[in-house]
């Protein structure tokens, strides 16, 4: 087996959600009502990565704050955020978002590193993805 504990987390993960009839995540979020296993095990992966991306997106905003950047931050959806940078502030904002981004944000959280992706274009037909 290649993740041993898996099986073990899913196993625990049922039993304190039939138990107590909610699951707690490891940054405090609470998820009530009737959720299939799937749901159950699911939100204790998937808010964690919500709560890092939405505590990110509050540092980045800080930085644009703090350092006058006049890009913007747009929209987040799912795992991807779209900023409008203006093109003498891009590289500067690649170099600071992915710092914020593979930064842990738990202690708890170094365990899994994070990776960002960029593209860039003028609309989404036009993107293209930017290389390290």
């Amino acid at each position: 087996r290649q993740f041993p504990g898996v099986r073990r987390f899913q196993e625990e993960t049922l039993d304190f959600y039939k138990k107590h009839g909610y699951i707690q995540t490891a940054t405090g979020f609470k998820r009530r009502g009737p959720m299939k296993p799937t749901e159950a095990i699911n939100t204790m992966i998937q808010s964690i990565a919500f709560h890092t991306l939405l505590q990110n997106l509050i540092k980045i905003q800080e930085l644009f704050d703090q350092e006058g950047f006049d890009s913007l931050i747009v929209t987040q959806t799912h795992d991807s955020i779209m900023f409008d940078v203006v093109e003498d502030e891009k590289n500067e904002i690649i170099r600071h978002v992915t710092e914020i981004m593979t930064t842990p944000v738990w202690d708890w959280h170094k365990v899994v590193p994070l990776k960002v992706e960029w593209e860039i274009g003028r609309n989404w037909y036009d993107m293209q993805e930017i290389k390290d």
